[in-house]
């Protein structure tokens, strides 16, 4: 098949595969309509209407958090009001897509035209897969608080990581009219800058960053050409600094001391490795058991579009040695490299709190996971479309086959998931209203009097903590705070 007729191809096909895995991802937004503040999200309420915008910064880094970027967007969000949380999951999944859609772009040089079709349907397939191996995706996405500390930053990262490729691997040129820069300092303290403001969402996401900036920097010494590889050490080297400056932040606020003098001692070297390592069995474990449809569908669609799109464009007639080198390179370090950023991701709770992770954790252990078996997918479809066979008329006809494959596994996984999905929202839509009749009631309620306010306990939404009887818990104090009120108890 010529590689005019795939491409024309690629567009209708993509919109199947994209509609498919938008399935699930439209369920998900629509259960997120019901979310509303819980939790912690009325104690970075309470603290913005009693102490204002600036003050409550300060406040959280001095008495229990260093997560100075999460709580910098958390207040904005706050300061619109509980209206924008409703919004905020299909926010989050609209960026999810557009990073990818921006990676593609920066990666592989697709237009819009041409990217559309390959990327969204990859995205929305690493968003499925994360989702549906995430242990509560109500903490991990409708929870405000929870999306905001852990999916926000890395989907965000899959921006930087899209921006810096280019940069850092091929010495590429940013061209202008009346502007041309070549990527150098400039861009080192711009890498710098986004890492360090990445760096400040959590610990969990710090820690990934950092590994994975480190290991970058190794992998551009040993395999990028000696032309390019000060560039990129440059380039990588300034993010890896900005993430430690951005750790150090963290780990020395004086919240951070606090909150740590809460927990348990910390563990030795040992006794972290070892249970870092036997949490990382158990998440993968449990993750293949559960979800091994979304697994298959993560490497098996990404391969089949990057193989089709490759044909369509016709780039694999003149790959490179050097191409085909560097796309066997991925294909033989990731399985080594993926295993490593998932247990990054463990470690800092498990140093803090001696534990297996929480749920909401975990989202970033199953990002990785996806997003390294969607890469490392690409990957060997790239390296598939090299191969002389598969560039003939059969050759095309198998790659097309393929896609059909993926799209219709696609088709019965996201139906599926779509479906079970939408079995939560009776239960969702109950909550949204009662959460509205209290949050109205309490409104209404002067702020003038000492005696506690006696008001509903609402269904505990994904395990989280809802008020109770005693005026001086720590959910009581935060809601009546939220409200302007003395004290609230549950009726």
């Amino acid at each position: 098949m010529k590689p005019a007729a795939l491409s024309r191809l690629l567009i209708p096909l993509g919109l199947l595969a994209g509609s498919f895995a938008l399935l699930p991802l439209a369920a998900h937004a629509y259960l997120g309509t019901f979310s509303r503040y819980l939790a912690d999200d009325f104690c970075t309420a309470s603290s913005l209407r009693r102490l204002g915008f600036a003050a409550s910064q300060a406040y959280w880094y001095e008495t229990w958090s260093g997560r100075f970027s999460f709580t910098f967007v958390v207040s904005l969000a706050q300061a619109v009001g509980p209206r924008l949380t409703p919004w905020l999951p299909s926010l989050a999944l609209l960026a999810w897509l557009a990073a990818w859609l921006y990676f593609g772009r920066r990666v592989l040089g697709d237009s819009l035209r041409m990217g559309w079709p390959v990327w969204i349907p990859i995205g929305a397939v690493h968003a499925f897969a994360t989702l549906h191996g995430a242990p509560s995706v109500y903490q991990s996405l409708y929870w405000q608080t929870g999306m905001t500390t852990y999916v926000l930053p890395m989907v965000l990262a899959i921006a930087y990581v899209g921006w810096m490729w280019p940069y850092a691997t091929s010495g590429a040129e940013t061209t202008k009219p009346g502007f041309r820069m070549k990527p150098g300092f400039g861009f080192g303290f711009v890498s710098f800058g986004v890492a360090f403001l990445l760096g400040g969402f959590s610990e969990t996401y710090v820690a990934l960053q950092t590994t994975a900036l480190g290991m970058g920097l190794l992998l551009s010494l040993a395999f990028i050409e000696k032309e390019d590889r000060a560039k990129a050490a440059t380039l990588i080297g300034f993010g890896l600094m900005g993430s430690i400056l951005a750790g150090l932040v963290l780990a020395l606020a004086p919240g951070t001391q606090v909150r740590s003098g809460l927990m348990p001692p910390h563990p030795a070297l040992a006794e972290l490795v070892r249970a870092t390592l036997k949490d990382g069995y158990l998440f993968l474990a449990r993750t293949v058991k559960g979800s091994p449809a979304a697994i298959a569908l993560a490497v098996g669609l990404p391969c089949s579009f990057i193989l089709i799109r490759d044909l369509a464009a016709a780039a694999t007639g003149s790959i490179g040695k050097e191409l085909r080198r560097r796309t066997v390179i991925v294909l033989i370090l990731l399985p080594v490299l993926i295993p490593i950023l998932m247990l990054s991701t463990i470690a800092p709770y498990e140093y803090a709190i001696s534990s297996y992770p929480d749920a909401r954790v975990l989202v970033s252990t199953m990002f990785v996971l996806a997003g390294g078996l969607v890469v490392w997918g690409a990957a060997l479809g790239r390296l598939l479309a090299g191969i002389p066979v598969l560039q003939s008329r059969r050759g095309s006809l198998a790659a097309i086959g393929l896609a059909a494959i993926a799209t219709l596994g696609l088709a019965l996984a996201s139906i599926q998931t779509a479906s079970s999905t939408l079995d939560s929202a009776p239960v969702a839509r109950s909550y949204a209203q009662t959460w509205d009749k209290r949050d109205a009631d309490l409104r209404r309620i002067a702020p003038a009097g000492e005696e506690p306010v006696a008001t509903p306990s609402l269904r505990h939404m994904g395990g989280l903590a809802e008020i109770g009887r005693d005026p001086e818990e720590w959910i009581n104090r935060c809601v009546a705070g939220t409200y302007g009120l003395e004290a609230v108890v549950a009726k």
